[in-house]
């Protein structure tokens, strides 16, 4: 698990909706379980700037934080305990 404090620095989805005939790569190259309801993504930096990805099935509280001015998201502390899903980089580098 994670130990150091992360800052969220831009959200994603991952879900059929967002990706359509993709979902099921994008998931399987994640390491995740393909759901109806897909993920929520969180890309943030802990405070040495390594990049992860925090993953969560509550896709609706990340697209609560999306809603957010962007000066909020970008200065937003996480605790990576709300996340119980992550995975070092972001999804363009796991893709590659």
């Amino acid at each position: 698990m994670l130990n150091d404090m992360l800052y969220a620095v831009e959200r994603s989805f991952l879900t059929p909706d967002e990706l359509g005939r993709d979902y099921r790569r994008v998931c399987r190259v994640a390491g995740l379980h393909p759901t109806r309801e897909g993920y929520g993504l969180i890309h943030a930096r802990n405070t040495q700037g390594e990049r992860y990805t925090l993953m969560t099935s509550d896709v609706e509280y990340v697209r609560t934080l999306a809603g957010a001015p962007g000066a909020v998201l970008e200065g937003l502390k996480l605790s990576a305990g709300k996340f119980p899903r992550y995975r070092r980089g972001w999804p363009d580098e796991w893709l590659k």
